[in-house]
């Protein structure tokens, strides 16, 4: 076989393998939900709390999906400026969400001052509206009560990893929740305490799914890549071998 053949079946064979690599490479999308100005306060003015929830999806297996959660206190941070009362700082105690009927929870990892994984909690005033929240994250044992000075402050963040049986895959199930948490038809709800506006404390219900992510897309593992910078680097060895015998022969 001449060198230049060898090289063509090398070159798609590694571009086979490649693209295949990309196919399965994991699929980690995100998007944003902001507790805000835009959300219903429990209070006849809202003081002016806030918080987001990154949303993250991750394929990890046939019927497995992992779902990274960052929650961040963004009470007088947020670039739009104060509302309601104007609070500048507050304790974030929790945040408690909705998921559909046809998921569930196999396990989940707790990462910083929302330490308290629980189900159906009862949020009131919104438990009457809403009724109960499939899982909550509290700074406590129990979603309300409690002292709150160990729970998240302003510009503070925690996270959760909670790893789901669902019957879609990463991409589907991000959809999913985004057009569900948009038009209500899941619900979402964070408590605040130690607020320096308004009554002292606040519960927010509901608010704003951000529209200016990036469309979701499929992200090569660093394997992957890894994967790729060997296999151009063993072509260009064999091509300079080719070379080498090419010029031999003559």
């Amino acid at each position: 076989m001449k060198p230049y053949s060898r090289m063509r079946g090398l070159v798609a064979g590694t571009l086979t393998t490649f693209g295949l690599l990309l196919v399965s490479a994991t699929q980690a999308i995100a998007f944003t939900y902001s507790l805000d100005s835009t959300s219903h306060s429990s209070n006849a003015t809202a003081t002016g709390a806030s918080a987001t929830v990154d949303f993250n999806f991750t394929d990890i297996g046939t019927g497995k999906v992992q779902l990274d959660l960052d929650f961040v206190n963004t009470t007088g941070t947020l670039t739009s400026g104060s509302f309601g009362e104007g609070a500048t700082s507050s304790k974030l105690t929790g945040i408690a969400f909705d998921i559909f009927s046809d998921i569930t929870v196999e396990s989940y990892t707790l990462t910083g001052k929302l330490d308290t994984f629980t189900t159906d909690v009862r949020f009131n005033p919104f438990s009457k509206q809403v009724g109960t929240f499939d899982i909550g994250f509290a700074d406590n044992k129990k979603f309300v009560g409690g002292n709150p000075n160990g729970a998240l402050a302003s510009g503070e963040s925690a996270s959760a990893t909670v790893v789901l049986h669902a019957p879609q895959n990463a991409v589907d199930l991000r959809e999913r929740f985004r057009a569900a948490f948009e038009s209500e038809g899941l619900n979402i709800a964070a408590r605040f305490q130690a607020v320096n506006a308004g009554s002292g404390s606040d519960k927010l219900l509901g608010g704003t799914v951000d529209p200016f992510n990036p469309p979701p897309k499929d992200i090569p593992e660093p394997a992957v890549v890894s994967g790729l910078g060997l296999m151009l680097g063993f072509m260009k060895v064999r091509k300079k071998r080719s070379s080498k015998s090419s010029s031999k022969g003559t």
